[in-house]
């Protein structure tokens, strides 16, 4: 953990481009890394960019949330 500020669930939902609720199912799951202090839950800044890191792909170039957007049509089988 950090010296810096712990994150609530809407700051690491912005900061990832999801919803607080999809946050806190990652924390659950033991995807992203959560700290609980009594009720609140908070998140380090340092673990919700590893968290980003490891989503991406290997060739996969960075966005703003760790992922990529196609306009390419699904072919359905």
């Amino acid at each position: 953990m950090s010296t810096t500020a712990m994150l609530k669930a809407a700051d690491v939902a912005s900061m990832l481009g999801i919803s607080p609720r999809l946050v806190y199912a990652l924390a659950m799951a033991g995807d992203l890394k959560a700290y609980k202090f009594g009720r609140a839950v908070r998140f380090d800044a340092e673990d919700v960019e590893a968290y980003r890191t490891s989503c991406r792909s290997v060739g996969t170039p960075a966005t703003s949330a760790g992922a990529t957007s196609s306009s390419a049509p699904l072919k359905v089988s």
